[in-house]
C-alpha cells in the first residue's frame, strides 16, 4: 500500500512539475529556444573550413528556428547559392526532454543536493545532444546541396542520409536519453539493491 503511494506521489508530482514546464503562460520555453539560438551561433560560429552556421527565429510555431548553412567562400554573384536554410525545432529538440528530465529527477525521493547536481548534468547533456543533431542538420545540408561548395569528406548513400534525418527529426532519442540519465544518475547502488531486494520479497510472497 505504502508502495503505491509512493508510486502515485511520483507521478502527481512529475506531472505537475512537466505541465508547469511546458505551459504557454510561463516564458521558459521562449527564454530557451532564445537561449540555445544564441548558443548555437557561437558554437557553430566556424563550419567546416569557410562556413558557418547561423540560427534564426521562425514565426512557424512547429518549427521555432531556421538552421542557416554559410559558405564564406562563394561570392554572392556566383550561380552558386552561398546558403542554405532548414527548419527546425529547438522546442522539441531541447527543451521538451529537459522539461521531462526535470519532471523525474526533482519527483524523485533523493536528497535535494543530489536532484540539483544531477539536473545539473543533465541540462549539460540534453543541451550537447542537441548540439550534435544540429550538426548532423549541417552535414545533411551540404550532403544535399553539393553547389554550396563545402569539400565531401564522406559519400553518404541515401539509406545513410534518411538514417541521420530520422535522427535529428525524431525526438525519441533524446527522451530515451533523459530516462537514462535519470535512473543512472538518480539512483545509486543502495538504491538499486533496495529495489532488488524488494522484488525478492515480493516473489517470495507470490511463491
Amino acid at each position: 500500500m505504502l508502495r503505491s503511494k509512493a508510486l502515485l506521489l511520483f507521478l502527481v508530482k512529475f506531472l505537475l512539475i512537466y505541465f508547469i514546464a511546458v505551459t504557454p503562460l510561463l516564458p521558459l520555453s521562449t527564454m530557451y529556444t532564445r537561449m540555445m539560438r544564441n548558443l548555437a551561433s557561437e558554437f557553430f560560429h566556424t563550419f567546416r573550413e569557410t562556413g558557418e552556421i547561423r540560427f534564426k527565429k521562425n514565426k512557424d510555431p512547429k518549427f521555432d528556428t531556421r538552421i542557416v548553412v554559410i559558405n564564406k567562400a562563394i561570392d554572392v554573384a556566383d550561380d552558386s547559392p552561398g546558403e542554405v536554410g532548414k527548419d527546425y525545432s529547438l522546442y522539441i529538440g531541447g527543451f521538451i526532454p529537459l522539461a521531462l528530465v526535470t519532471g523525474l529527477i526533482f519527483a524523485s525521493q533523493v536528497p535535494w543536493r543530489r536532484r540539483i547536481f544531477v539536473w545539473l548534468i543533465s541540462f549539460i547533456v540534453v543541451d550537447f545532444f542537441l548540439m550534435i543533431k544540429i550538426w548532423f542538420v549541417a552535414i545533411v545540408i551540404i550532403h544535399r546541396f553539393p553547389d554550396l561548395g563545402f569539400p565531401l569528406r564522406s559519400n553518404y548513400s541515401q539509406e545513410t542520409r534518411d538514417n541521420i534525418i530520422y535522427f535529428v527529426s525524431n525526438p525519441h532519442p533524446s527522451y530515451i536519453l533523459c530516462v537514462l540519465l535519470w535512473l543512472s544518475v538518480t539512483f545509486r547502488k543502495e538504491d538499486w539493491n533496495k529495489v532488488i531486494l524488494y522484488s525478492r520479497k515480493r516473489l517470495l510472497k507470490v511463491s
